[in-house]
């Protein structure tokens, strides 16, 4: 069987990636090695240190400015706090920014799953109360809409 790469591409990444993210296969003989590869270089390209979540398995946040780092009692022109300041708002600009982009990674990441390797991660983990379960698959079907795959058809229209 030929390898599967993904056939859709957001017009304005094709320029901006050009290698290809292999669809992630299910079971025994997987591709996840490559999948991970692919996908990490992209994700790093489009969304900056957001991307590390596909290498570190977490979401990136940025460090909070701290006032003691600023000197602010020995301040006698107010440089320091306006540095603080404009450090505080660049912070709250970028954990804005992060929370605008995630959804888009997520999409991303989905977009390239198979069908199985997409079932695998939103089914009910055995702890998992059904609340947390209809909220976690309802994100990832929004993920998945929001990308707009025709790569695999599921069709949850009536979700």
């Amino acid at each position: 069987m030929a390898e599967e790469t993904a056939i859709w591409w957001p017009s304005r990444f094709k320029e901006e990636i050009p290698e290809e993210i292999p669809v992630l296969k299910y079971g025994p003989n997987n591709n996840f090695h490559l999948f991970k590869e692919a996908l990490s270089k992209a994700s790093l390209k489009l969304y900056g240190p957001l991307g590390k979540l596909n290498k570190t398995g977490e979401v990136y946040t940025p460090d909070i400015p701290e006032a003691e780092d600023y000197d602010l009692d020995d301040d006698p022109y107010g440089v320091n706090k306006a540095t603080y300041l404009e450090d505080i708002k660049k912070h709250r600009k970028e954990l804005l920014k992060i929370k605008q982009e995630t959804p888009k990674l997520y999409g991303l990441i989905l977009q390239y799953l198979s069908e199985e390797s997409a079932y695998q991660s939103i089914r009910q983990g055995s702890y998992e109360s059904i609340i947390t379960y209809k909220e976690c698959f309802n994100s990832a079907l929004k993920s998945y809409k929001d990308s707009g795959n025709p790569q695999n058809q599921w069709n949850y229209q009536n979700h």
